[in-house]
């Protein structure tokens, strides 16, 4: 039987890298490409869904090797069945960390491996049997590691070839030494990447400049050196990636621009710089319970207060940790845990502990604000707070979905509607989307702020990638500026395309950052106003009514974009979450595809009545 391997390296939130190889039968000549990303099973909110699925017999074809990347541990290749199976329930572990783990307490091998991975090998899976298909072995390797770059997985030649990347030297290209070059002699179908978090204070780019850039150089290399021995590796292997998520930016600016970055700044995949490829966007796929107001107060610890490690394994063992549980026999649900260890343990603590009782009645909420947060968080723990989304399942559906219908003959959707065009009059914004497959259905949202479709009406605001910088001015009070006779002014200006030396913006803006104290608003940001749209009279069209806005007054707009900023929840100061329990749902966007697949982000500018997208995005 023929075998083939396929790689993939994807990197997620604020940490993740990780390396996967795909292993695929060729019995049916279906080879599969595979998808990787950190975050782990354990803190996704279908792993018990999933186990139940492999005990029930399904995904009998999936093969799992290399396991806890991101703490060094390497496990032998195992079925699913075998990952899925507490076997080691007696004998202690290490995680890298020094400290035992146990079977009943970490979970199965299969929750400390990749989330992502794993759901993109069972719904590729679910895509091939849905077709009438024989499912081919797939084999993952998960090499993930966390809180890393683009640079560390690409060669210092790839580097070189871009402007304004990151400084190269020690610790670039060192992922790539560890994690991939190491599967260079293998023959892969085709390469998954989810990263871009801890690239998020870099330079996004345009083109031949930054993220943008290296993006499609790296696959080009990637692709190269795959296929320099004939007959392995196909030149054009394909490769697929994730658009990131609004959680993702950790703390830096402009994640649209990142969002187009990753796309090589053509907004959509495949194009000329990235051929044969195809991505999942993940913008309105955050946490449902990702807002850190109670996460911040330190609400539902479990373990409150310092408790030793094996005593939180015992606390589990006892069931203390289930939904039900307290630690007091006469407030349990009868047969859910044992009481008596779980109250000589004092595990776990009330979901309102005393610290979050405190925070909530300081900040003026009611005292139970966090029941419903904590509810949730006891059923599967959380990463970091709202940085890494839980919803990793529809993650790996839609790269499943976009690779079996781009790269295996697929009849359905491989990506949502793309900008095509628009045109206004007085008082109307007709958008037209483009797709392929993909017919555009324009949803209705309950409530108006959270759409990120938004509109502008002052050309001079335009701008992707705005940064903050800096000039001296005259200080009339030497004696309220250190002494000075200047002081700093801190503004936003917006980079010119093939002009500025952005990486030297970027150095000046996170430095400003590092000042302390609130930047200015941001002008570039805030001239934008969020409408809604219904849909169009023609097919594939949107429509936005101009009658209403603030500053219209029969102007017309200078530019539209969408899923450049924010989400599609409710903005912080109404956030129905806090103190009413409501989460922010999922796929809650309005452009979507018949697929419920997201439109993809955009930003255009508007003149003579017609949209102009930045090039080499077309519109």
């Amino acid at each position: 039987m023929l075998v083939l391997v396929l790689v993939l390296v994807l990197v997620l939130v604020l940490v993740l890298v990780l390396v996967l190889v795909l292993v695929l039968s060729a019995a049916d000549s279906e080879l599969l490409p595979l998808l990787s990303m950190w975050l782990p099973m354990s803190f996704s909110y279908s792993r018990n869904y999933t186990v139940a699925n492999i005990s029930a017999g399904k995904y009998s074809n999936v093969r799992l090797m290399a396991g806890d990347s991101q703490h060094g541990n390497v496990w032998p290749w195992a079925t699913a069945k075998n990952a899925s199976t507490c076997v080691d329930a007696t004998t202690p572990q290490h995680n890298g960390t020094g400290l035992p783990i146990t079977c009943p307490y970490t979970g199965p091998k299969l929750f400390q491996f990749s989330a992502a991975c794993w759901y993109f090998a069972e719904a590729l899976t679910d895509e091939f049997i849905k077709a009438g298909k024989k499912p081919a072995t797939i084999g993952l390797i998960n090499t993930a590691i966390g809180g890393s770059m683009i640079e560390e997985w690409s060669l210092n030649t790839t580097l070189k070839t871009c402007k304004n990347t990151s400084s190269i030297g020690k610790g670039q290209q060192s992922l790539w030494d560890k994690n991939v070059l190491p599967y260079l002699s293998m023959t892969v179908k085709g390469f998954l990447w989810y990263q871009g978090e801890n690239n998020m204070h870099a330079v996004k780019g345009h083109v031949d400049t930054g993220y943008s850039c290296m993006m499609p150089a790296m696959i080009a290399q990637w692709r190269k050196l795959w296929s320099a021995e004939p007959s392995t590796t196909s030149p054009n292997a394909p490769f697929g990636l994730v658009v990131l998520p609004d959680s993702g930016g950790e703390g830096g600016a402009n994640m649209g621009a990142m969002r187009l970055a990753q796309t090589g700044s053509y907004g959509a995949l495949p194009n000329k710089a990235m051929p044969n490829t195809f991505l999942a966007q993940a913008f309105d796929l955050d946490d449902p319970w990702g807002d850190k107001t109670c996460y911040g107060m330190g609400c539902c610890n479990q373990w409150e207060g310092p408790i030793p490690h094996d005593t939180r394994a015992a606390c589990v063992g006892a069931g203390c940790d289930k939904p039900g549980c307290t630690n007091n026999a006469s407030t349990s649900k009868p047969g859910v845990c044992n009481s008596t260890v779980c109250g000589k343990y004092r595990c776990p603590a009330p979901f309102n502990n005393s610290r979050c009782v405190s925070s909530a009645l300081s900040k003026h909420l009611p005292a139970n604000t966090c029941d419903k947060y904590c509810d949730a968080l006891h059923g599967t723990p959380v990463y970091m707070g709202g940085i890494h989304p839980r919803l990793k399942r529809p993650v790996g559906v839609r790269l499943a979905a976009a690779a079996f219908n781009a790269v295996y003959g697929g009849k359905g959707e491989s990506s949502g509607p793309t900008i095509a065009g628009c045109s206004t009059t007085a008082a109307k914004l007709t958008l037209s989307f483009a797709g392929g497959n993909s017919k555009l259905v324009v949803h209705q949202n309950a409530t108006a702020h959270p759409t990120m479709l938004q509109v502008l009406f002052n050309a001079s605001l335009f701008c992707i990638e705005p940064l903050l910088a800096r000039t001296n001015v005259s200080c009339p009070d030497p004696t309220k500026c250190h002494g000075n006779s200047w002081r700093i002014k801190t503004f936003w200006a917006c980079p010119v395309l093939g002009r500025d030396d952005t990486t030297a913006m970027r150095a000046t803006h996170n430095r400003l950052l590092k000042l302390g104290g609130h930047p200015p608003a941001c002008p570039y940001q805030d001239a934008w106003q969020t409408v809604l749209a219904t849909a169009g009279s023609a097919a594939n069209t949107a429509e936005i009514d101009l009658s209403q806005l603030a500053g219209a007054n029969g102007a017309a707009p200078a530019g539209v974009r969408y899923a450049m900023n924010g989400n599609c929840c409710p903005t912080k100061t109404e956030d129905p979450r806090v103190g009413s329990g409501k989460p922010c749902p999922p796929m809650a966007c309005p452009l979507m595809s018949e697929g419920r697949l997201p439109a993809n982000p955009f930003q255009a500018r508007i003149v003579g009545g017609k949209c102009q997208c930045v090039a080499p995005q077309v519109c």
